[in-house]
């Protein structure tokens, strides 16, 4: 039995993610403080990139840098990317949505 090392619980939940520059769309499977697993299309581990994550009941998008930390084959294509965020305000908005979608 495989046990889970993440240091912050995962809110399993479908957002539409966007990378502007490269007109590339995505939908998460997971999210959490720190970063998220989208599926879809995937870019080579160490890619650097922005997106745009929509969440419930915000009008506007997140803007995040991420980069890509794993990518999986099956059972679905996709890439864990690790949240790099520009600045403290940014990291605390984030992490209150999550904690949003992690209550409900």
């Amino acid at each position: 039995m495989r046990h889970d090392t993440r240091r912050h619980p995962r809110a399993r939940v479908r957002l539409p993610v966007y990378d502007e520059r490269r007109g590339t769309s995505w939908q998460t499977r997971d999210v959490s403080h720190e970063g998220m697993f989208v599926c879809g299309p995937a870019f080579e581990v160490g890619t650097r990139f922005v997106v745009n994550v929509h969440f419930p009941e915000c009008s506007v998008p997140l803007r995040v840098a991420a980069e890509v930390v794993r990518v999986e084959a099956a059972p679905a294509t996709g890439m864990g990317l690790r949240l790099l965020h520009s600045t403290e305000p940014q990291r605390l908005y984030f992490q209150g949505q999550v904690d949003r979608l992690l209550k409900s």
